[in-house]
C-alpha cells in the first residue's frame, strides 16, 4: 500500500471516530461538512437531511440544516426542498446516487448536462460568489435508506487563496475526481449510520426527559407551597458544576464536568425528592 493511501485510511479513520462520537446533531452536522470538505479539498457545501416518514418518497423534504464557506461568511436560512428529482440534491436522494458536476456553468449549454438538471444561481449572486464544481453524495443508514445528502462545492486547487472574485473561480476551481468521489461515498456511508444513531438517541433523551418531567410534577402536586423547588434545585446545581468546571486554580481546579455529565446532575436534580 502506497505512503498516501495509508494516510488516507488514517485519516478516514479518525474522521470516523470523531463523527462516531458525537451526539450532538447540530453539532454532528457541522462536524460531518467539514471532514467531508477536509479529504476532498472542497471550498464550501452544505448537509441536508431527510423529513417524513411517509412511504410515499414524494411526501418527503429535504432540510436544509448547515452550510460552511471558507471564502467568505454565509448566512443562509434553512430552507425545505421537495424531495424529488428536479434539484441537484433531490435528485441524488431520488437515485442514491453520487452527482459529480464538473462546471454548473455548462448545465446550459447543449451536450453539456446529461442529468438534465438545472441550478438556481440566486444565493451565489446575492452574496457574490461562483458554486462552479458540485459533488452531492446521498448519506445511506444502516436500513439501506437514504437520510441525508451531502453536498461540496469548488474543489480548489492546491495553493488556492480565498475564492473572491470572478478570476478565482475560473483559475483556482477543479472538477472534483474519482478520488474525491471515493473519499466523500466513504465518509457519507460512515456519516448517514452516524447521523442514524444521533436522531435514535436524541429521541430516547426526549422520551426519558419526558418521563422525568412528568414524574417531577407528579411528586410537586403533593404541595403547591414547594412547587418548581425540583426545577429550582437542578439549575443551582448544574451552574455550581459549570461554575466549577470553569475553575483554573484551587483545590477544584482539576475537576470537569462533560456535557453528559451536566445532563446526569441535571436529571439527579430533578429526581432528588423521587423515592
Amino acid at each position: 500500500m502506497a505512503d498516501d493511501d495509508i494516510r488516507t485510511l488514517a485519516d478516514l479513520m479518525a474522521v470516523a471516530r470523531a463523527i462516531s462520537s458525537e451526539r450532538d446533531i447540530s453539532k454532528l452536522l457541522g462536524l460531518i461538512l467539514e471532514k467531508s470538505r477536509q479529504v476532498t479539498g472542497a471550498d464550501a457545501g452544505s448537509v441536508y437531511i431527510v423529513e417524513g416518514q411517509a412511504l410515499n418518497i414524494a411526501e418527503r423534504t429535504l432540510r436544509f440544516m448547515v452550510a460552511q464557506n471558507d471564502s467568505m461568511a454565509i448566512d443562509v436560512r434553512e430552507i425545505a426542498l421537495p424531495m424529488d428529482d428536479r434539484s441537484i440534491v433531490g435528485r441524488a436522494a431520488v437515485s442514491r446516487q453520487v452527482i459529480n458536476i464538473p462546471d454548473l456553468f455548462l448545465l446550459h449549454q447543449p451536450g453539456e448536462n446529461p442529468w438534465g438538471l438545472k441550478h438556481d444561481r440566486t444565493i451565489d449572486q446575492k452574496i457574490g460568489y461562483q458554486a462552479r464544481s458540485m459533488l452531492t453524495v446521498p448519506m445511506v443508514n444502516q436500513r439501506d435508506e437514504v437520510i441525508g445528502v451531502i453536498q461540496l462545492i469548488n474543489k480548489k486547487r492546491e495553493g488556492a487563496p480565498a475564492l473572491q472574485s470572478p478570476g478565482h473561480f475560473v483559475n483556482w476551481v477543479m472538477p472534483f475526481d474519482r478520488r474525491s468521489e471515493e473519499l466523500a461515498a466513504a465518509l457519507a456511508a460512515q456519516a448517514g449510520i452516524s447521523l442514524e444513531n444521533t436522531m435514535l438517541y436524541e429521541d430516547i433523551r426526549r422520551l426519558f426527559e419526558g418521563f422525568v418531567n412528568a414524574s417531577v410534577t407528579a411528586i410537586e402536586s403533593r404541595d403547591p407551597t414547594t412547587s418548581g423547588h425540583s426545577y429550582r434545585v437542578a439549575t443551582l446545581t448544574v451552574e455550581l458544576a459549570e461554575r466549577v468546571d470553569a475553575l483554573s486554580s484551587g483545590p477544584l481546579a482539576d475537576v470537569r464536568f462533560s456535557r453528559d455529565d451536566l445532563k446526569e446532575i441535571e436529571y439527579a436534580g430533578l429526581l432528588h425528592d423521587f423515592g
